[in-house]
Order: structure tokens, then C-alpha cells, then sequence
């Protein structure tokens, strides 16, 4: 649906929806508009931009799950053009998949406002083959880029996060390539995506995962995706 006013949205699952323009399942068309996104699912949308979701103005998406969305321009997930906050979220195997420099498999940001991609993981996304950037992620913007406690990895063949930005802040986060640096390396070994409890379904890390334990406790919120409490202090 399309909207240009507030959208909170909670509990929810946009399935199966597509449009031939942007934002197959939601398409938020006013720059001044404020999104919040919380315990959903976004599974198998399309359009040309954000399949899953289309912003324009301030979006944040906590403890939901994009899977299996295509684009086929950018962002086969999510798009937004403005501030963008991203926590505690799975993006699986959303893609791009037309021209020959779509971009973004998972996300694409672009605009002004600070985006802020925080204890997340994306893993099966892919941007066009040839030519493609930003696999998971694809940041379009001079405005600040904060990852923290992030996985980006086993996404497509070109750079899993890709960013123009000059003011980027990454805090212990495995991201396999790309531009966006990354403190952690090595394989993050990703037990499938299933259903672990919570609203729905997310990643367990194996054993000898480099990421068991990595988080930095500052950018840690106090409940993961599931809804069970961290760990940590």
C-alpha cells in the first residue's frame, strides 16, 4: 500500500505482495513521513525499488526478518532515501535482478540522514552479477554509517556492504568484503535460518563461531531478535 503519512507497523507479515514501480509491499511517499517497522516479516515481494520496503523520509526496523524479496533496480529488501535505523533484523536472500548495475541485494539507503545498522545479519543477498555493488549493502550517501555487532557474510559475489560515505563508524561487526571495513573475519558459520523462538525466523551461530561472544556491549540492546534477554554484563 502506498502512504504519506506516520506508519507504525507491528506483528506483521507482507507476503507475496508486488508492484511494477517501487515498494511491492509498502511505498511510503512523503519525505516528511516517519516509519517504525517492529516484529514483522517481509517474505517474497517485489517492485523496482525497496520490494520489500519503499521510504522516503525516517525509517527504523526493529526485530523483523526480509527474506526472499527481488528488486529490480535497488534494495531488495528495504529502500529508503533518509535516516535509517536497522536493529536486532535478518535479511535472507533478497536480491536485485534486472539492470546491469542494480545494487543493493538487502539494502540500499540513499539521501540524507545517519543510518545506523545495529546487531543484524545478512546473509544470501545478492546485487546484480555483473556490475553489481553492495551485495547486502549498499549505502548511496555522504551522511554518516554506524555498524555495529553486525554479520555480513556468504551474500554474492561483489562487496557485501559498499559505501560512499566519508564518516563511517563500524564497531565489531564480520563483514566479509566491501568498503565498510569490518573488525571480526572469518566464516560466521550461520546455522540455517529457522525458527528459534520469537516473531520470526533468524540465525543461530555454530559452536566455534567467531561472533560468539564478539558484541560490543555498547551497542548491545538488552533483548535480542527473539526477545530473550543477552548475555552480556
Amino acid at each position: 500500500f502506498k502512504l504519506t503519512g506516520t506508519l507504525t507497523v507491528s506483528n506483521s507479515t507482507f507476503s507475496g505482495n508486488s508492484a511494477t514501480d517501487d515498494g511491492g509491499a509498502i511505498y511510503i511517499a512523503n519525505g516528511s513521513s516517519t516509519t517504525t517497522v517492529t516484529n514483522s516479516i517481509f517474505s517474497g515481494n517485489s517492485g523496482r525499488r525497496g520490494a520489500g520496503l519503499f521510504g522516503l523520509g525516517t525509517v527504523t526496523v526493529t526485530n523483523s526478518t526480509f527474506n526472499g524479496n527481488s528488486a529490480t533496480l535497488y534494495g531488495g529488501g528495504l529502500f529508503n532515501q533518509g535516516t535509517t535505523t536497522v536493529t536486532n533484523s535478518t535479511f535472507y536472500n533478497n536480491r536485485v535482478t534486472v539492470y546491469r548495475q542494480s545494487n543493493g541485494g538487502a539494502i540500499t539507503i540513499s539521501g540524507g540522514g545517519e543510518t545506523r545498522i545495529i546487531h543484524s545479519t545478512f546473509s544470501g543477498n545478492q546485487g546484480k552479477y555483473i556490475y553489481g555493488r553492495g551485495d547486502a549493502i549498499y549505502h548511496v550517501t555522504g551522511a554518516p554509517l554506524l555498524l555495529a555487532n553486525n554479520i555480513v557474510s556468504s551474500n554474492g559475489p561483489n562487496e557485501s556492504c559498499y559505501t560512499t560515505s566519508g564518516n563511517v563508524t563500524e564497531v565489531n561487526s564480520l563483514i566479509s568484503s566491501g568498503n565498510c571495513g569490518g573488525t571480526l573475519a572469518g566464516d560466521p558459520l550461520l546455522v540455517g535460518l529457522a525458527d528459534y523462538g520469537g516473531p520470526a525466523n533468524t540465525f543461530a551461530l555454530g559452536p566455534d563461531s567467531p561472533a560468539i561472544d564478539a558484541a560490543y556491549p555498547a551497542y548491545c540492546p538488552a533483548d535480542d531478535q527473539r526477545g530473550q534477554s543477552r548475555p552480556y554484563g
